[in-house]
């Protein structure tokens, strides 16, 4: 059972900061939204399929045969609802990682942005390395996804949960990062090959995507096959 207190951890997480991240990511370009009346309305998945309204919110069975939604909802409305999806996939995280009420918010967030889009279940092998204390290999299988590699779309927000997730494995926090030492030892060269990203080849260096872009002079994340990189 769940009791009050994890409830309340959990809630801690749902940071104003948090809301507007996922936010952007759901639905930045505001599909269902009508401007005149001030209201969201239901439509379509940014990615397609599935009815939703507003922030990713998926329309039910009952949404739909009561017309729960049809007169739309205001922009507090579609907040409230969005809080009360990602308190609900916060309960999912601490079902499926026990140690969830003792991890940072950073990480916790991360887990309930994963639970929420469904990248993440209980029966998942990133979720078995976790409990493990598996932190890198989690990370970096957390991004061996099909959905991650083929639809741009997705790629922000998985990059940003799995940088969360690597913070385990470092033992730091992403907000309070410290310089990188200078090293001595001639850099790395990695040529990149299809399928490739930033963040998967930063998990197989043990380094991030921001060093990854300042070794190179990047000023974006895309990368192209054959392209050499410098890992430092």
């Amino acid at each position: 059972m769940i009791s009050l207190k994890s409830l309340l951890t959990e809630g801690a997480a749902l940071t104003n900061d948090f809301m507007q991240k996922v936010m952007q990511w759901e639905n930045g370009i505001k599909a269902g939204w009508n401007s005149k009346k001030k209201r969201w309305f239901p439509h379509r998945s940014v990615e397609g399929g599935t009815g939703t309204i507003a922030y990713g919110h998926k329309l039910t069975a009952d949404d739909i045969a009561s017309g729960r939604f049809a007169k739309g909802i205001t922009q507090a409305d579609a907040e409230r609802l969005l809080k009360d999806d990602l308190f609900t996939a916060s309960k999912k995280a601490l079902q499926m990682v026990p140690n969830y009420q003792s991890l940072p918010d950073n990480v916790r967030q991360a887990l309930i942005n994963a639970a929420y889009r469904g990248e993440i279940k209980s029966s998942h092998k990133t979720i078995k390395l976790m409990n493990a204390g598996k932190w890198s290999a989690a990370a970096a299988e957390y991004l061996n996804n099909a959905e991650y590699k083929s639809r741009s779309g997705v790629r922000e927000r998985m990059d940003w949960n799995h940088k969360q997730f690597l913070t385990m494995a470092k033992g730091k926090d992403t907000t309070k990062e410290k310089p990188e030492p200078q090293s001595t030892k001639a850099p790395k060269t990695y040529t990149v090959k299809s399928g490739d990203s930033l963040s998967v080849i930063a998990s197989k260096y043990k380094t991030t995507v921001d060093s990854l872009k300042r070794a190179n002079n990047l000023k974006s994340d895309m990368i192209k096959p054959g392209q050499k990189l410098i890992i430092k």
